[in-house]
């Protein structure tokens, strides 16, 4: 069966993994599931639903970035920002990483 035909993360799937507060007053509430694994893939622990797919798209930038990083290339500063960053690949964005990756000096 291909994976678009199974059913995606809902809403009823999840658990409250935070809230924020401000003044005695809740801003906002962040719902979703989460898992926990030990070095050898075992499940340690998880809140809601694990098992159902999810597509996940620039959530995952910040660890593309990271593993970039640790495979030697040399983002620094504002490269790191844009690697981890949600953007459309406007050619503002394209010029703006040009400049960011220009040798210092």
């Amino acid at each position: 069966m291909p994976l678009n035909s199974h059913a995606t993360f809902a809403v009823e799937s999840a658990v409250e993994l935070a809230v924020v507060e401000r003044s005695g007053f809740v801003e906002s509430r962040h719902i979703g599931s989460a898992v926990v694994m030990a070095a050898d893939g075992t499940v340690v622990t998880e809140l809601g639903d694990i098992n159902t797919p999810i597509y996940a798209r620039s959530t995952l930038k910040p660890l593309q970035a990271l593993a970039a990083m640790q495979s030697g290339v040399p983002l620094r500063g504002a490269q790191v920002a844009l690697a981890c960053a949600s953007h459309t690949g406007l050619w503002t964005t394209w010029m703006w990483w040009r400049e960011c990756s220009k040798p210092p000096g």
